[in-house]
């Protein structure tokens, strides 16, 4: 699902015999939830307010600037 180098940091959910015991519960409803919105055509007229967006995959991703805008008409 992630790179190789995200998935060396991927820490989401703990790890190890402090892990969270609803992770692969937890993964399956975010999988469903996107999976709904690209099938219900959610995003149909969605516009992108900015040309690249720069993503810092680390310990939890994040993305450079304030704030990220979904405009739908």
């Amino acid at each position: 699902m992630f790179t190789a180098e995200a998935n060396e940091y991927w820490f989401a959910f703990g790890a190890g015999s402090r892990a969270c015991i609803a992770r692969n519960l937890a993964m399956v409803e975010l999988l469903t939830a996107i999976e709904k919105v690209v099938e219900n055509d959610v995003l149909r007229g969605a516009r992108v307010c900015q040309d690249e967006v720069e993503i810092f995959e680390w310990f939890n991703s994040s993305f450079k600037g304030e704030k990220m805008e979904l405009i739908c008409s």
